[in-house]
């Protein structure tokens, strides 16, 4: 099989990068994909930069570009090491290796397929040749699928870099994009300073949806109040408790009958001096007036026993 590129030393002078190849372009320069700053000072490029040669000599970076310049900080050399694209490549087929470039870290997360396919649609103006390619990579290739997709590059690059990272899932980021970017600016910067994460997000934003809603404030407003300042700007409660206690205080505000119901039940379970084996739940938002009562057992043998001994005392 021909290979697909060459290696070679190129002229720094000559590589030139116009982000359209940027899987990340959410990332701050700092942070490099396929190698450690540390990795690169101590022991140059590993992972060799790719690049197409075009038409006025001048080398386009496919991937690596953090990377270069990275390199080229820490040892200002004249040529760089590259692997260069044979110039007969399509660009299909330059797409596609870009794709297994990155997919040899691992699966691609969905902000970077979206980035991704915004590459493939920019570069190949045909749609057949966008199915074709889409379908050999496996990727979704339904309108639908694909509008979904890119409809994620309209989070800003803190939310995109969250979604990358694993700090937001792609449901909350769907549900985010429901929001003004005022709106979701302040949430973001919400959950990022509270640290925030998993469940406590959706709780979160329901909430603050619903109040900021009733009172026809946005987000930012509605925290400027004073009873939320006051819990944010607290100088004695951590980050953890400011959380906690932010969430407490939207909870009573948005249903504040639930929440002297759910105060009320847990003083009525405090007087019981329940032992540490038992557990007494309420039913759904207080729809009935049934508890339920849970007793843990070590094994089977000690739940026999205490059947044993119930239907004596009944």
């Amino acid at each position: 099989m021909k290979p697909l590129f060459t290696c070679s030393n190129v002229s720094a002078r000559k590589l030139r990068s116009a982000n359209s190849c940027e899987l990340h372009p959410f990332l701050s320069s700092g942070i490099t994909i396929f190698q450690s700053v540390d990795s690169i000072q101590r022991s140059g490029l590993i992972y060799l930069p790719l690049v197409r040669k075009d038409t006025k000599g001048s080398y386009e970076i496919i991937t690596g570009k953090r990377c270069i310049d990275i390199f080229h900080e820490s040892f200002p050399l004249e040529n760089i090491l590259c692997r260069v694209l044979e110039e007969e490549i399509s660009d299909m087929q330059m797409l596609a290796l870009l794709y297994e470039e990155h997919t040899m870290r691992g699966e691609l997360t969905i902000i970077e397929q979206a980035h991704f396919v915004q590459i493939c649609m920019t570069r190949l103006s045909e749609p057949e040749q966008q199915l074709q390619l889409f379908t050999q990579l496996g990727l979704s290739s339904t309108p639908y699928g694909l509008k979904r997709l890119i409809a994620l590059l309209d989070l800003e690059q803190g939310l995109q870099a969250a979604l990358w990272e694993g700090r937001l899932n792609e449901n909350m980021a769907r549900e985010l994009l429901r929001l003004n970017r005022e709106d979701r600016q302040s949430f973001y910067d919400l959950v990022v300073n509270l640290g925030i994460g998993g469940g406590k997000q959706k709780r979160l934003l329901a909430l603050l949806k619903d109040l900021a809603g009733r009172n026809g404030l946005s987000f930012q407003a509605y925290l400027d109040q004073e009873a939320i300042s006051a819990i944010l700007d607290h100088q004695e409660m951590n980050t953890p408790q400011k959380g906690q206690v932010l969430l407490q205080l939207l909870q009573q505000l948005h249903s504040p009958a639930l929440t002297e119901a759910e105060e009320g039940f847990l003083k009525w379970k405090r007087q019981l001096y329940l032992p540490p084996n038992c557990s007494v739940e309420h039913s759904p938002s207080f729809e009935q007036d049934e508890v339920s009562l849970t007793v843990r057992f070590a094994d089977h043998r000690e739940l026999e026993s205490f059947l044993a001994k119930f239907r004596e005392d009944l």
